[in-house]
């Protein structure tokens, strides 16, 4: 019950902030009625979505339906460093998963947390 309400709260606040641009996006570009109560469309229609953070980071909840996924963090490989992992590929070459020394003082501080991490991200 408590995660549930958590996402309601959530969803209300993050509506609050947007629910102007969104019902001016559909009223005046998309000639479409304003949406009235938007804060839990998503979850009430069972859009499907991706959540971009690591299942190491924080356990995909039990009550999520199947419309939602975990996928992972996404980064952005510039073009070099991209054709050197494809010829890397092709070689045969295994792939190495080292991480950054941000990521690194990150995780190190995750283990150094006493209680339940929260994480909001945008």
């Amino acid at each position: 019950y408590d995660n549930a309400t958590s996402y309601d709260v959530l969803n209300g606040m993050m509506w609050t902030g947007v629910c102007i641009k969104i019902n001016d996006l559909r009223r005046h570009h998309l000639n479409l009625p304003p949406v009235a109560n938007g804060a839990n469309m998503v979850e009430r229609l069972k859009v499907p979505h991706i959540y971009l953070f690591s299942e190491h980071l924080a356990p995909r909840p039990d009550d999520w339906g199947p419309h939602i996924e975990v996928a992972g963090f996404m980064s952005w490989k510039d073009r070099k460093q991209a054709e050197q992992e494809r010829r890397d590929e092709e070689d045969g070459k295994e792939e190495a998963h080292h991480l950054t020394e941000l990521q690194q003082e990150l995780l190190e501080f995750f283990r150094s947390c006493n209680g339940p991490i929260i994480y909001i991200g945008f």
